[in-house]
C-alpha cells in the first residue's frame, strides 16, 4: 500500500553522530545513549541495536516498560531507568537485570530485600537534584542519603548523576552552580569512602556548551540524547560537534485544485487568497504529530522548492499554496529534511512551531511508518 506519511531514518547518520560524540569526549568517558520515547521517535529497537553495534557503553530509558522492550529486543548491555518506578515493578527490574534510579530510602530498602531473596545484588544509580527541581534527592541531603543506601546489602551503587536545568542557554552561571553542587557531593562521598564508578551530568546541550561537564577527572560518563539523532537542542548552543540529521519526514500530495482570489482556506478562515493560485492538499496534520502551530507559518518542499502552508493545519490534512505551479497528485513532499537542493531543518521547523526539536520527533504518531536506510542490524524493528 502506498504510504501517505512516513519518516525515512538514515542509520548511517546516527553512527556518524555517535563517532563525533566519541571524538568530542575522548576514549575514557563512557557514553550512555538516551533512547527513551521510542528513541526520540526514531524506533527504539532499530536504533538501540545500531548503537550497541557501534560500541555504546549503556542505554538510558524512561521507565521499566521501555527497559523490558529492549531486553526482549535482544539488547543485553546495561540499561539505566531514568525515572522512578512502582513497587510492583521491582521484580521486573530484578528479572530483566535493569539498572534503576534511586532517590528514596523506602524504594532502596524494597529493592535490596527483593535482590537478596534472589541471591544477587542490583546495581543502581542515584539521582541528585542540584537545581533541576524535578525528581532526585536534594543535594544538601544527598551525602547522608547515599551513606544509608550504601549499607543495604542487596544494592551496589554503580553511579551517581544529576541533570542540568538550562545547559542550552548562553549564560552558564546556573549550570556552573549545579556543577559545583554536584562536585561537592562527590568530594564529600569520597572522604567517607564512597566513590561510585560512574559520575555523570552532561546531556546533549552540555556536550556542546559546557566542556567541564565531561572532564574525566570529575565526570566519567555522559548521557547524549538529541545529538545522537543529529539535532541541536537550541539556537543558543555551539556547533562544536558536526551532526548529520537522521530523520526526514515525507508525505505526498493527494489532491490539487485551483482557487480564485478571495477564497477562504481551512478552519476559521485564517487565510484568504489574494490571487488565483493552486492549492495542494497533504494527508498530514496534528493527529500525526505535525504541529497545528505551523498554521500559516510552516513551509514544505515539493520538487526541491519551498512552498508555504496556508490556513489551519487540520487533524489529518494540511494545505499548501504552490502559486502558478501545478504540482501533481502523488508528488513527494518533505515536511522537514532535504529534497534535491532544498532543505528544511528540524530546528527551523521547531522555531516556527514555537517548540523544541525533541518535541517534534517524539510527537510523531506511531502510525507514521519508519523506513530505515543504511545498514540495519539484524533484528525486528518498530513500524
Amino acid at each position: 500500500m502506498r504510504k501517505r506519511l512516513w519518516a525515512e531514518i538514515d542509520l548511517s547518520t546516527i553512527s556518524h553522530n555517535l563517532r563525533q560524540i566519541k571524538k568530542r569526549v575522548g576514549p575514557s568517558v563512557k557514553i550512555m545513549g538516551v533512547v527513551k520515547a521510542n528513541a526520540y521517535g526514531h524506533g527504539l529497537i532499530a536504533v538501540s541495536n545500531l548503537l550497541v553495534k557501534e560500541g555504546i557503553d549503556a542505554l538510558c530509558v524512561d521507565n521499566v516498560e521501555e527497559g523490558i522492550e529492549l531486553r526482549k529486543g535482544g539488547i543485553f548491555i546495561p540499561i539505566l531507568i531514568l525515572s522512578s518506578f512502582w513497587e510492583e515493578e521491582v521484580d521486573l527490574i530484578c528479572n530483566y537485570q535493569l539498572t534503576p534510579t534511586i532517590f528514596e530510602k523506602e524504594t532502596a530498602e524494597i529493592l535490596s530485600r527483593r535482590a537478596l531473596e534472589r541471591g544477587r545484588k542490583i546495581k543502581i544509580h542515584i539521582n541528585v537534584d542540584t537545581g533541576m527541581g524535578r525528581a532526585g534527592i536534594p543535594y544538601k541531603k544527598a551525602v547522608e542519603f547515599i551513606e544509608e543506601v550504601n549499607k543495604f546489602a542487596g544494592i551496589e551503587i554503580e553511579g551517581i548523576y544529576t541533570h542540568f536545568s538550562s545547559a542550552d542557554e548562553e549564560d552558564g552561571k546556573y549550570s556552573s552552580l549545579q556543577i559545583s553542587r554536584f562536585q561537592e557531593v562527590v568530594e564529600k562521598l569520597k572522604k567517607r569512602g564512597i566513590d561510585p564508578p560512574l559520575k555523570h551530568i552532561a546531556n546533549s546541550a552540555a556536550l556542546l556548551n559546557i566542556p567541564s561537564s565531561f572532564n574525566f577527572n570529575c565526570f566519567n560518563a555522559i548521557r547524549p540524547g538529541l545529538l545522537l539523532y543529529g539535532y541541536y537542542p537550541s539556537p543558543l548552543v555551539t556547533r562544536s560537534i558536526s551532526l548529520k540529521p537522521s530523520l526526514c519526514l515525507k508525505s505526498r500530495v493527494i489532491f490539487v485544485k485551483r482557487v480564485p482570489p478571495g477564497s477562504f482556506l481551512s478552519y476559521n478562515r485564517t487565510y484568504v487568497t489574494t490571487r488565483s493560485t493552486f492549492i495542494a492538499i497533504l494527508p498530514v496534520g496534528y493527529g500525526d504529530g505535525y504541529p497545528r502551530s505551523l498554521s500559516n507559518r510552516g513551509e514544505v518542499l515539493i520538487r526541491g522548492k519551498r512552498f508555504p502552508l496556508v490556513g489551519r493545519v487540520c487533524m489529518n490534512q494540511s494545505l499548501v499554496d504552490t502559486g502558478d505551479i501545478k504540482v501533481k497528485v502523488e508528488d513527494e513532499v518533505v515536511l522537514w529534511g532535504t529534497q534535491g537542493r532544498g532543505k528544511i531543518s528540524l530546528e527551523e521547523v521547531a522555531l516556527k512551531a514555537n517548540t523544541i526539536p525533541n518535541e517534534l520527533v517524539t510527537n510523531l504518531s506511531q502510525k507514521v511508518s519508519r523506513v530505515y536506510l543504511g545498514n540495519l542490524p539484524p533484528t525486528r524493528i518498530d513500524s
